[in-house]
């Protein structure tokens, strides 16, 4: 039987502000190992809005989260903090790197910082081992200003 890594049942998001916007509702879906998945739509529709609530950035209105197992809607902050970390890795659109950092250290950091002390070395092989994979290692000692946004 495949692993569902993550349940989304109906969730919705609405904003008050001034006024009621409702940004999406009744969004449900699963993934499962192995699975790659798309998320599409126009600009404004809630793509973003959806990864974050995903990651527990941003609070679900309606519905719930589930990744490998776990409520993300009802995970204290430092246990979402510590889901964000070990398990999801985002990539933004509009790419926040330390611009004074490598590509590699850039990449090692979450490692770094990460409750696992890894040792340096090995942090440095496993991203290595990443960079050769998504055939960037010819990038590794670039600065961000130095890439495309590609």
């Amino acid at each position: 039987m495949d692993e569902v890594l993550l349940e989304v049942l109906d969730v919705g998001k609405t904003y008050t502000d001034v006024e009621r916007v409702e940004v999406f509702r009744s969004i449900t879906f699963e993934v499962k190992r192995g699975e790659i998945v798309s998320i599409l739509g126009p600009s404004g529709s809630g793509k973003t809005t959806l990864l974050n609530m995903i990651a527990g950035i941003e609070d679900v209105t309606e519905g719930k989260i589930i990744l490998k197992g776990a409520e993300v809607t009802k995970l204290s902050s430092s246990e979402t903090a510590h889901l964000r970390n070990e398990e999801i890795g985002f990539i933004f659109q509009l790419y926040y790197l330390f611009p004074h950092l490598t590509v590699l250290e850039n990449i090692a950091f979450p490692l770094l910082i990460g409750g696992r002390r890894l040792g340096k070395k090995v942090v440095e092989d496993k991203v290595v081992r990443i960079m050769d994979q998504l055939r960037i290692s010819h990038r590794r000692h670039h600065r961000p200003e130095y890439l495309s946004a590609g």
